[in-house]
C-alpha cells in the first residue's frame, strides 16, 4: 500500500527542487514577455484579459509560490548563514500574497493624472451591453465576459 506520508515528501521534494524553480520561473518569465509585449500593442485591458487573469497564470502563479514556499520550509529550522535566502523568499512570498489578494478583491481601473491637478476619479473597465426598448423605454443591461478570447453569450 502507498504511504500517504511518502506521497507528500515526494511532491514537497520536487516542489522544493532548484530544477522545478529554474523551469517555473524561465516559464513565468516567458510569460511576463509575452503579457509586457500584449499590453504595448494593445494595451493594459487586453494584456489582462489575455495574460494576466487568465487561469492558466493564476495556476503558474500558484506553482510559483508552492515552490518558494517549500524551499522555505526545507531549509528550517533557522540557521543564521541563510538568513538571506529567508529575507528574499519571505519577501517573495508576501510579494506572491499581495498578488492573490489584489486579484480577488482588487479594483482594475485608471486615473488620468495630469501636471499640477489633483484627481480623484478611477475609470473602471467593464464591458456591458444595454438594450433600449424603442417604444417602450424600458433598458436591460447584460455584463459580458471579461475575456480576450470569443465568447458565446
Amino acid at each position: 500500500m502507498i504511504n500517504l506520508k511518502s506521497i507528500i515528501k515526494e511532491i514537497g521534494n520536487l516542489f522544493g527542487s532548484l530544477k522545478f524553480a529554474v523551469c517555473i520561473i524561465m516559464i513565468f518569465a516567458t510569460v511576463l514577455c509575452f503579457g509586457t509585449i500584449q499590453e504595448s500593442y494593445h494595451g493594459a485591458d487586453y494584456a489582462n484579459r489575455l495574460v494576466y487573469k487568465a487561469p492558466f497564470f493564476i495556476i503558474l502563479q500558484t506553482l510559483m509560490f508552492l515552490s518558494i514556499l517549500t524551499a522555505t520550509i526545507q531549509r528550517l529550522p533557522f540557521k543564521m548563514h541563510l538568513r538571506g535566502f529567508y529575507l528574499l523568499h519571505l519577501g517573495l512570498l508576501i510579494l506572491f500574497f499581495g498578488s492573490f489578494v489584489t486579484f480577488d478583491k482588487g479594483l482594475d481601473g485608471s486615473i488620468s493624472l495630469l501636471p499640477n491637478l489633483p484627481n480623484r476619479d478611477l475609470v473602471l473597465n467593464s464591458d456591458q451591453l444595454m438594450i433600449i426598448n424603442q417604444s417602450t423605454g424600458e433598458t436591460s443591461q447584460l455584463d459580458l465576459p471579461n475575456s480576450a478570447a470569443e465568447k458565446d453569450i
